[in-house]
Formats: structure tokens, C-alpha cells, sequence
């Protein structure tokens, strides 16, 4: 049962099926660790996103095709 709680959400909550009383601890410890791991991951790629939004604007030729930056 560990095993299959520790693999991922879908696994995890359907191991919380067959608990008994103790299923709701289950299913909201799991629900949790995803969120926060969803949360870690979006903001590490809000950060990439942003610093290639950065480097792009700054490297990138313009209307009148000069660039900001001349390598």
C-alpha cells in the first residue's frame, strides 16, 4: 500500500479507496503534496519564461532591425 500511495496521485487516491476510516488522511496528504509540487514546478517555469522574455527582448531585432544589445 505504501508503494502505491508513493507513486503518484491517481495511484495514491485510489489506495485511499480501500482504506478504511483513515482514507480521508490519505487522499488529503496526496491532494497536498501535489499542489505544492505543481506550485514549485509553476514558478520555476514562470522564472525560465520570464528571463527568455527578457533575453529575446534584448537580442532581438527590432522594427528598424537593430538590435538592443550587438553581440
Amino acid at each position: 500500500m505504501r508503494t502505491a500511495a508513493a507513486g503518484s496521485i491517481g495511484e495514491a487516491l485510489n489506495a485511499a479507496t480501500c482504506l478504511g476510516p483513515s482514507n480521508t488522511d490519505l487522499a488529503f496528504a496526496a491532494k497536498l503534496s501535489f499542489l505544492y509540487a505543481m506550485q514549485g514546478s509553476l514558478t520555476v517555469l514562470a522564472i525560465v519564461t520570464a528571463g527568455a522574455a527578457v533575453l529575446i527582448s534584448m537580442f532581438a531585432p527590432g522594427r528598424d532591425g537593430k538590435a538592443l544589445f550587438r553581440r
